[in-house]
């Protein structure tokens, strides 16, 4: 490996280009974090998509010196509270199921701000303004190694999304997240985990611990509505008081068990909400401007999963975690695109596809190896924990799901007494087809 002190910007101060950034700085590089935010921008913006990181991307962001958590209001979520109803008012199926370790989320409008502080306390630079196509051409002119960590506008368009690497053309959801105070949580068990609410053929409903920006416990909501199902309602989302009320009547409506979770909302802060969608996509990580230079992508850039296996995060950390790695391993000083490209297939190949997949498969209405695997999950608490450990390792699950068989080895590898060999799925009920690319 080269002695000589290696350069480096990062465009973009999210989850992706931060945990970069801390990283090169712990291994010597000298860092510039390029951002059109300051900390207190960051504060007063409204709410970014919310990640939920489990244990294993939290110890990775540790190994590359990040400590944000510590000193941090404590409200994990030890798992998930999971539901799926096909009229809104019956719960069809249920379970309770462990994550492998509690998974940890926390406002990311304080995530980014304290980080963005604490790198530039710790000899990091940072240079707020917007980053142009002009400046990365600078950038790679002078020898920067440069990272484009930035999701959205101009500069992500730089990178061309991989087809072959793609399902979808379009969104798959019509989302809003919004975080709020005043919710009650109904059931003990609820109070430390995720409900996931499945209603097939419209949609689904998340509701879980969260950290707000003033350090305080808190709860989301995150819908993922069908475009132009019955639960898409998200058009009459204008300001915070109608957020509040569609969020109240989608889960009185289609979750009606947990209605009397959300009579007393009210938003967190005024800019407590966000709504959108998103196209699940794979891109190109290697971008050449117009002069010949090369930039890399990072995080969302390359990958967008939608959010609602919770895997945006935990890809995105995985894989600079990857790439931190490789960068040690390698021989000199210039990061070339076939080097970075190289790089990339690699972690697609051991774990980038299995984030995409895990993510689709929630997407999608369950075949019949993902029935059974719910269906045991209602019978076995072992089984449920099984299914619940493996939103920290997607492999595991994507496997599972591939056949009968291969379900009905994972149920039994969890709970024997539970697995029925030659038995037909276990009836959990199949949702109606989801619109699909």
């Amino acid at each position: 490996m080269s002695t000589t002190t290696r350069r480096a910007t990062i465009v973009g101060a999210g989850q992706g280009g931060l945990h970069l950034a801390f990283g090169l700085l712990k291994d010597g590089w000298e860092v510039t974090i390029l951002t059109d935010r300051t900390p207190d921008e960051y504060r007063a913006m409204g709410l970014l998509s919310s990640h939920t990181l489990q244990q294993r991307s939290v110890a990775m962001e540790a190994a590359a010196g990040i400590d944000v958590y510590d000193g941090l209001t404590d409200n994990r979520s030890a798992g998930v509270d999971f539901a799926l109803s096909l009229d809104g008012s019956e719960v069809a199926l249920a379970f309770l199921g462990d994550f492998e370790a509690p998974a940890t989320a926390i406002d990311l409008r304080l995530k980014y701000a304290l980080l963005l502080e604490r790198f530039a306390a710790r000899g990091g630079r940072v240079v707020h303004r917007a980053a142009t196509v002009a400046d990365l051409e600078e950038l790679t002119a002078r020898g920067e190694s440069v990272f484009v960590a930035a999701g959205k506008g101009e500069l992500s368009r730089l990178f061309a999304v991989d087809e072959a690497r793609t399902v979808y053309d379009r969104p798959q959801r019509r989302l809003m997240i919004a975080m709020f105070d005043g919710m009650k949580v109904l059931r003990p068990e609820q109070q430390d985990r995720i409900s996931f609410c499945f209603r097939p053929g419209l949609g689904e409903i998340f509701l879980g611990p969260n950290v707000h920006k003033d350090d305080r416990a808190v709860r989301t909501i995150l819908i993922e509505a069908l475009p132009g199902s019955e639960m898409d309602l998200l058009d009459q989302v204008t300001d915070g008081a109608s957020a509040v009320a569609v969020a109240q009547e989608i889960v009185t409506r289609f979750a009606a068990w947990e209605a009397d979770a959300v009579t007393a909302l009210t938003l967190t802060d005024e800019r407590a909400f966000l709504r959108g969608a998103l196209r699940p996509c794979v891109r190109h990580p290697v971008a050449t401007l117009p002069s010949g230079g090369e930039v890399f992508g990072l995080g969302d850039v390359t990958i967008v999963n939608d959010p609602v296996a919770g895997q945006g995060g935990n890809c995105a950390t995985h894989g600079v975690d990857h790439l931190l790695r490789a960068l040690r391993e390698h021989d000199g000083d210039d990061v070339s695109g076939d080097w970075y490209q190289a790089t990339f297939d690699d972690f697609w190949e051991r774990e980038g596809q299995y984030f995409v997949a895990f993510s689709n498969l929630l997407l999608e209405p369950p075949g019949e190896p993902a029935q059974l695997i719910l269906g045991a999950s209602a019978g076995s608490r072992a089984v449920a924990d099984a299914f619940g450990a493996t939103f920290a390792e997607p492999e595991r699950l994507v496997r599972a799901t591939a056949s009968l068989e291969s379900a009905r080895a994972f149920v039994a590898a969890a709970d024997p007494a539970a697995a029925v060999p030659g038995a037909e799925p276990a009836a959990a009920p199949a949702p109606a087809p989801t619109p699909a690319a």
